[in-house]
């Protein structure tokens, strides 16, 4: 099942969110509660710009998981954001940042993501520089993760590239 929900993986960094979003799919008619594919389909969906299915999508993954379980408030906050409904974003982005000061381990990811689409640049810069001191599993995907795209010309993420060992 693992191995079937990360099939539309290369399709989504590619950029062909259509696909991948079929692919991923395949999962979650094998298992509708398998929060992982349900988590994937989110990703596809909402880079997509199909953003109520996004929404729809996080609901029914709010079945499977708590509410304040970190990768659902980075998803639910990414969404809300592109649905226009910045401030309750930034009340989850911040709910984040508290209990990452508070000691909690939050992958440094999900705060990078949400910082990304919310213009919190500094946030966002602070993040990378964890995942440089951490060798965070997503490092090697920086350079095409549609995330943090809009960030790809800019010195700083460059320099983070080239630290990283992955170009300029």
């Amino acid at each position: 099942l693992t191995v079937l929900s990360d099939l539309g993986y290369p399709t989504f960094f590619s950029g062909d969110y259509d696909r991948a979003t079929e692919l991923f799919r395949r999962a979650i008619e094998r298992d509708r509660n398998y929060a992982a594919a349900r988590f994937n389909l989110w990703r596809s969906l909402f880079y997509g710009g199909r953003y109520d299915e996004a929404s729809a999508e996080l609901d029914a993954i709010s079945t499977l998981l708590p509410s304040d379980t970190p990768v659902l408030m980075m998803a639910r906050g990414c969404t809300l954001v592109r649905q226009g409904k910045h401030s309750e974003a930034r009340q989850l982005y911040y709910k984040l940042r508290e209990r990452q000061r508070a000691g909690e381990f939050i992958t440094p990811n999900f705060t990078a993501t949400l910082a990304a689409e919310l213009n919190e640049t500094e946030g966002f810069f602070t993040d990378l520089e964890t995942f440089l001191k951490e060798r965070n599993d997503y490092l090697p995907y920086l350079k095409f993760a549609p995330e943090f795209r809009q960030y790809h010309d800019d010195p700083r993420f460059q320099d983070v590239l080239s630290r990283a060992g992955l170009g300029g």
